[in-house]
């Protein structure tokens, strides 16, 4: 199979599924996002490995999963637990290089907690963008129903 057929193939799966997902939102919507955030950091600590860094694996792809399932629960329930999140992870990220024994731990680190920002927080910010959102319709919606309530008293 050719690679642009694959593509396609993949392609007129993933859309549709994508559209559903984000419209549907939820804790589904939460979970696709985490996958697809640690897939991206997997394959960036991959890219990172040819070029001679030795990422924490382990631990990126744990906070990759971790950090956007944290984000939605905050946009929940309004709480600081992804910020908490990211510093434990980065606090453990840190620490784990210490007892390491690999070469160049300064590049480790700058490509385990550049793997979280560069691609977790990209993919963290679809659901702020869908969290945002729904406040700007859901307020709407209250500033229409004020509106009609204003009319009919005068």
């Amino acid at each position: 199979m050719s690679n642009l057929l694959t593509r396609v193939l993949v392609a007129l799966v993933a859309i549709p599924l994508f559209v559903v997902l984000v419209l549907t939102g939820g804790w589904t919507f939460a979970v696709f996002v985490a996958v697809l955030s640690a897939l991206g950091v997997r394959e960036f600590c991959q890219l990172m490995e040819t070029k001679g860094a030795s990422p924490n694996a382990l631990l990126t792809l744990t906070a990759a999963f971790v950090l956007p399932l944290s984000l939605y629960f905050d946009t929940l329930h309004q709480s600081s637990f992804a910020f908490a999140s990211a510093i434990v992870f980065s606090v453990l990220i840190l620490a784990t290089e210490l007892w390491r024994e690999r070469a160049h731990p300064l590049m480790n680190i700058a490509t385990s907690l550049g793997a979280l920002s560069y691609v977790s927080l990209l993919f963290m910010s679809l659901i702020l963008i869908r969290s945002f959102s729904l406040s700007i319709s859901s307020a709407d919606r209250k500033s229409t129903r004020l509106n009609s309530s204003h009319a009919n008293i005068s």
